[in-house]
């Protein structure tokens, strides 16, 4: 039996507005992610990096999102990939990130408030369909089933449904505020890469074994 096609999505659909606003920023991000050779330690010590110093910007509003639209609860991926990090034996502090301005806060309102935190969720749960392709190519383990727990980690790709028929449902007076957000929000995990590659490599004489 054929699968069902995806609806199309209409010109003001903002999950449509976002989709082609960021999706240079996307495909470049894709791109220096992708060059972490995430079947050696060092490529997913890198890798699990940069979304722990992206996540620092763009979770708080992506669980504002998330609470104040959805009435849904954000999973905690920061711990998530905070412990999958400790065990690889990264004990260094990671270089911090501000959080995202929100807009709303700032007097513009709160559409644009509500937009900022909605640019921010379609980047950060969108990433975790992304990860879920890269987990089913592998990556390193020290042999323990499920060792990555952000990895392994299904819990946002839930939230995607909802996500989308909130997009569709937001005002258009939202729509600038929340692409503004989710290309800053490709930004800061690109940022978290950068930033990542100037950390040392910890010890893996003292880490888990190969």
């Amino acid at each position: 039996m054929p699968e069902t096609p995806m609806p199309a999505m209409a010109p003001e659909d903002l999950r449509h507005v976002l989709r082609l606003g960021t999706r240079e920023d996307h495909e470049r991000l894709d791109a220096l992610l992708g060059a972490c050779v995430l079947s050696t330690r060092a490529g997913l010590t890198r890798f699990l990096q940069a979304h722990a110093i992206g996540l620092q910007a763009v979770a708080p509003l992506a669980t504002r999102f998330l609470q104040d639209e959805l009435g849904l609860a954000m999973p905690d991926v920061q711990a998530m990939v905070a412990q999958d990090l400790a065990d690889l034996g990264c004990t260094a502090p990671l270089p911090a990130l501000p959080a995202l301005p929100d807009e709303g806060s700032a007097g513009a309102g709160a559409d644009a408030g509500a937009g900022a935190h909605a640019g921010a969720a379609y980047v950060l749960i969108g990433s975790r369909l992304g990860t879920a392709v890269l987990r089913s190519h592998g990556y390193w383990s020290p042999g323990t089933p499920g060792f990555s727990r952000y990895m392994e980690d299904n819990s946002l790709r839930a939230l995607w449904q909802p996500l989308v028929k909130a997009l569709r449902d937001l005002p258009q007076a939202r729509h600038e505020a929340a692409l503004t957000t989710a290309r800053a929000s490709f930004a800061a995990f690109e940022q978290g890469l950068h930033l990542a590659q100037t950390m040392p490599l910890p010890d893996h004489e003292g880490a888990l074994p190969s």
